[in-house]
């Protein structure tokens, strides 16, 4: 398996895409203030980087490559669901209250992997409902952010979290469904390797560098 920090190489190319057309619209709105463009990277430890080295989680990597001018901030949570009712949900975290109080011009939701859990699908009928609302708040914020939603990764089974991966086929079909309700930007984390490699692997959850520990 290629090494999980290229990851983040494709999802950059395709982020910074997206932000190569907004430039300019940030750059009118923060001109007087001279204030960096702030991004809020919210989700489980796929956006934490659990696992990985000190610097080299895709928040990290993304403040590199975006450089001065640019505040990107890391609101990862090991483990969390977008579920309200799931067994860690994001909503109980108060990182969800510190990304609103970073008043971002820009917000990453990458969450989803972990509602494919056994546990946590019992309450899969909730969960566009659940994001939905999340999505709102942020586009409630003074700021006035904009916002992207991700694609969950794919996953290999079976492996020892019990993350789904036919289950995770619904979650990417929900949020589609919600980014055109919505006129939200997908990002399609899931074709970050193509049909060969994936995010976890057999026996073990994803870090940006060496598996570890879990999502």
């Amino acid at each position: 398996m290629n090494s999980v920090s290229n990851l983040p190489v494709f999802f950059l190319s395709i982020f910074l895409g997206f932000i190569g057309a907004l430039t300019p619209g940030f750059a009118a709105d923060n001109s007087e203030s001279n204030s960096l463009i702030k991004v809020a990277c919210v989700g489980d430890s796929i956006t934490a980087g659990a696992g990985a080295p000190k610097g080299e989680s895709y928040p990290d990597q993304l403040q590199q490559i975006l450089g001065t001018g640019w505040k990107v901030q890391n609101f990862g949570r090991n483990g969390c669901t977008m579920l309200r009712n799931g067994d860690r949900p994001y909503w109980k975290d108060k990182n969800l209250q510190r990304a609103q109080d970073f008043k971002p011009n820009v917000v990453i939701i990458m969450l989803g992997t972990n509602d494919s859990k056994p546990q946590n699908w019992v309450h899969e009928s909730e969960f566009a409902s659940d994001y939905r609302d999340m999505v709102k708040i942020f586009q409630g914020l003074e700021s006035k952010p904009r916002i992207y939603i991700c694609h969950v990764p794919t996953v290999i089974e079976p492996n020892r979290y019990k993350i789904s991966e036919t289950n995770s086929v619904i979650i990417r079909q929900r949020i589609d469904g919600l980014a055109t309700e919505m006129n939200l930007e997908v990002i399609p984390m899931d074709k970050a390797y193509g049909n060969e490699l994936s995010v976890l692997k057999v026996d073990s959850a994803c870090s940006f560098k060496n598996p570890a520990g879990p999502v």
